[in-house]
């Protein structure tokens, strides 16, 4: 990153938030003073401690100043008590600004991953099918933190610059020669050490990289840990993972290398020099003892400001590439988030209706001149061999996908003109492979609906005929079920899905292969469900399941691009 990149990033988290800056400026600049005035007040210090004489602190202006605005006399015990007071003034003032951009930080990231959550909900389907979960996850839990602390050191090079100022302010009332050797060490620091800044901003780029990549990895491990430990394919798979692993260990090396080298060289670099100047000043006399030792712990003060500077100004850079990595991300789910129709809600009441509904993917066509109407209730299956576009079509009717022609109605008005919100919100979905969440029944049923009574989830479970199951566990409705449901059977984990569903009271159930993974008699009390259900509502199950088809009123078959009605 170069310095004016870096610029204009500050410029742009300090606008963002200009109130917040504004008072972490006012602070900044407080702290600032103080620590110029407290340093400051060394020099008289000094002169008491080697000459002796009391008397002489009266040539210091802001000595007299401080004296006439307290109404106090010249004594040790005053000077003293001023020093004492400055440091404890600007440690006071610096606890309250770092405390306060503290918690600016963490309120932006509370709303960085709440508008990365939002967004990504909102996204459209095809965005969401292609995600890359891995990368979602090491933005939440990775990155964010470190985005967010960009505004925190934009803070900091903004405070660190303002003391900065203030101490070579001090230095040139002092010694002009120490002012312009001070500026000077700072360039040299900044040639010589500017390197590690550089390799820190490489390596930065590299692990924001690697670890979304590894995340990935992760995820898909996660995902496929059962089929790996059957199989006993971990020597195969753990060369993969530690591929990249190897690589964000490289980068992290050369990481520390940077932060170390930028620390421990500035040191020897600051004593040499300083050594150096105090030759010539010593040598030409160009100070006096008193401030001498002063202007001395002031350049060394002023050094440390330096090497503060830079150290920020590192870990700026670093993390800068975490933010512009989760920002590239917010910005990808913000570009495709869905259209929104009218606000209208309009309840399905009478039929679907799909007209000269063609759809194409990458590989070709996949459903050519469809036409569909569908009763407000009744049993329906869509059947047809794998990827002949059974999900795909009823993922139309959710808005999921757009088809390439054609039009999809409810009621008689077009559902792309009115928002597919207003039929999703009269849709219960029950997917093969359902999720549960390591939650309650209770949670896992109304999630956190507040439109859903207890009542209406106790209805849902005894429907779904997941009541005797959930009271037979030892919290009943308060049981955790873990992590993907793993503490039930699948069938159970089908119920509590299809509790979900029905406890949303939907106008439209959409069974999706929910039956396919399932034992005979499990499978069937669910069909004896939604033959129920269907008397009331309108259920589609997309199956190629004999026990599903026999159960329905209505069949569609799905061949060769066309829709084809085998029994009515």
């Amino acid at each position: 990153m170069k310095i004016f990149d870096a610029l204009i990033l500050i410029r742009t988290q300090l606008v963002s938030s200009p109130v917040t800056s504004l008072i972490i400026l006012v602070l900044s600049t407080l702290v600032g003073l103080l620590e110029a005035v407290s340093i400051a007040t060394l020099v008289p210090l000094f002169d008491i401690i080697i000459k002796g004489d009391v008397g002489d602190l009266a040539k210091y202006s802001f000595v007299n100043y401080f004296l006439e605005l307290f109404e106090v006399g010249l004594t040790t015990t005053v000077v003293l008590l001023l020093f004492s007071s400055f440091i404890l003034m600007k440690g006071i003032f610096s606890l309250i600004a770092m405390s306060y951009i503290g918690r600016v930080v963490v309120e932006l990231a509370l709303n960085m991953r709440k508008n990365f959550l939002g967004g990504l909900l909102q996204s459209n389907w095809p965005s969401l099918a292609n995600k890359n979960s891995g990368e979602f996850l090491n933005s939440i839990n990775h990155e964010i933190p470190k985005a967010a602390s960009i505004y925190r050191y934009s803070c900091l090079l903004l405070g660190s610059s303002l003391q900065l100022v203030a101490l070579i302010y001090v230095l040139y009332t002092f010694s002009v020669f120490a002012t312009y050797g001070g500026i000077f060490l700072a360039f040299l620091l900044y040639i010589v050490l500017g390197g590690f800044i550089r390799l820190s901003n490489e390596q930065a780029k590299n692990q924001a990289n690697l670890t979304n990549s590894l995340m990935t990895r992760i995820h898909e491990l996660l995902g496929s840990i059962k089929v790996i430990k059957a199989m006993d394919l971990s020597q195969f798979v753990l060369p993969v993972m530690l591929s990249e692993a190897k690589d964000i260990k490289k980068a992290e090396q050369k990481q520390i290398i940077a932060t170390h080298g930028l620390n421990y060289l500035r040191e020897p670099i600051v004593v040499i020099f300083l050594c150096v100047g105090l030759y010539f000043i010593i040598e030409n006399q160009f100070l006096d003892d008193g401030l001498l030792v002063a202007t001395l712990v002031l350049f060394l003060r002023l050094t440390q400001s330096v090497g503060k500077l830079q150290s920020d100004f590192q870990t700026f850079v670093v993390n800068s590439h975490f933010y512009h990595s989760f920002n590239n991300k917010l910005q990808t789910i913000i570009d495709n988030e869905e259209k929104q129709g009218i606000s209208e809600n309009i309840l399905f009441k009478e039929s679907l209706e799909f007209k000269k509904i063609n759809f194409s993917h990458d590989s070709g066509k996949l459903l050519v001149d469809i036409d569909l109407k569908l009763p407000n209730k009744g049993f329906i299956s869509i059947t047809g061999k794998s990827g002949s576009g059974k999900t795909t079509l009823i993922d139309m009717l959710i808005g999921l996908y757009e088809p390439s022609s054609g039009s999809i109605s409810m009621d008689g008005k077009n559902l792309k003109q009115i928002g597919f919100e207003n039929i999703r919100s009269q849709v219960g979905y029950v997917q093969q492979d359902p999720f549960i969440f390591n939650e309650s029944v209770l949670m896992n049923v109304g999630l956190t609906d507040e439109r859903i009574a207890k009542k209406d989830i106790l209805e849902a479970l005894k429907a779904a005929k997941a009541e005797s199951f959930v009271e037979s566990m030892d919290n009943g409705l308060d049981t955790i079920l873990g992590e993907g449901g793993s503490k039930i059977s699948g069938g159970q984990k089908q119920r509590i899905s299809i509790a979900r569903a029905l406890a949303r009271k939907p106008s439209i159930l959409i069974l999706d292969e929910a039956t396919s993974a399932l034992d005979k008699t499990t499978m069937l009390d669910i069909l004896e469900i939604m033959k129920g259900v269907s008397s009331k509502i309108l259920v589609i199950a997309i199956t190629h399941q004999q026990e599903v088809l026999e159960a329905s009123d209505r069949i569609y078959k799905l061949e060769d691009f066309k829709l084809k009605e085998i029994r009515s």
